[in-house]
């Protein structure tokens, strides 16, 4: 959970290393998020055509970061592409090492005084003249609840999809999109939780995950995602909620009715639902919005 403050621009962490689950969320609440969970992948395509804006190909082709990593031979998944550290092929995961003004911080709530922002942690108050929120969909609502920015009946909706998992053939792409799994692949992702390092290039494997590229819009009351439990399997959850409106009304719209210099920043934010990785997707929609 990070929290931006201009114009100092100090970066405010929580630092429990727990989950926040809810409904269809399932979230990680420590520095990088649910980014040091899932496997970094890319759609390689996707990633080419989002270049094409100026200010998303300027950030790539500066910033050194990230690497962006070819991962599979075979031609059906030529397009599957992870993001790695700049300086190894180790999957990418955010650290306190990325940030030089980190600060182990916890805020409970915000609230806006004569057009003044004012973060609270649980002993300081902190005021700020800007503030970029880059947490998940649920620490969001949970946050804005606490702030009386939302209230219990409100009306809170977004679009996600499903993901299993099968055999690596008759894949259907037009349905659905696929990334492959090896065995070893899988039983690391069980043991370790995550993904370390891709050693070389993958050429067959005999399972793939499934994205579909149906969606669903959820609808539910503030009070029903404070207080629904999460039944889902890690495994089995995309966790891509994208278009969150409140009230009917855009994630950065609504908050804007409460302050012009606040701007949200996480996959409720993107628009349209996307089926598969969304990481690069995030980033674009950070450097662009």
């Amino acid at each position: 959970m990070r929290y931006y403050i201009h114009p100092k621009s100090s970066i405010f962490s929580s630092n429990n290393n727990k989950l926040l689950k809810g409904s269809r969320f399932y979230e990680k609440l420590n520095i990088g998020g649910n980014t040091n969970i899932w496997g970094g992948y890319i759609n390689f395509k996707l990633y080419k055509y989002l270049k094409k804006n100026k200010r998303f190909c300027k950030f790539c082709k500066n910033q050194k970061l990230f690497k962006i990593r070819k991962l599979f031979n075979h031609n059906n998944f030529k397009n599957t592409y992870y993001i790695s550290n700049y300086s190894n092929k180790k999957v990418l995961r955010i650290n306190r090492n990325h940030f030089s003004n980190l600060f182990k911080k916890k805020i409970n709530k915000i609230s806006i005084v004569n057009k003044n922002i004012i973060l609270h942690t649980k002993n300081k108050k902190i005021p700020t003249s800007k503030l970029s929120i880059c947490i998940g969909n649920l620490s969001l609502i949970k946050l804005l609840f606490n702030s009386k920015i939302l209230k219990l009946k409100d009306k809170i909706s977004f679009l996600d999809g499903n993901v299993s998992y099968g055999f690596n053939f008759n894949l259907n792409e037009e349905k659905n999109y696929y990334i492959p799994m090896t065995i070893l692949e899988i039983l690391e992702k069980l043991i370790k939780g995550k993904k370390i390092k891709y050693n070389k290039k993958i050429n067959k494997t005999l399972f793939v995950q499934i994205f579909s590229k149906k969606y669903k819009k959820y609808t539910y009351s503030t009070q029903e995602l404070l207080t629904r439990k999460n039944y889902y399997i890690r495994f089995f959850l995309s966790n891509h909620p994208t278009n969150l409106l409140i009230n009917n009304i855009p994630l950065n719209d609504y908050i804007k009715k409460f302050s012009k210099k606040i701007n949200i920043y996480n996959s409720g934010t993107i628009k349209n639902y996307l089926s598969g990785p969304i990481s690069q997707n995030l980033i674009f929609n950070a450097i662009t919005k």
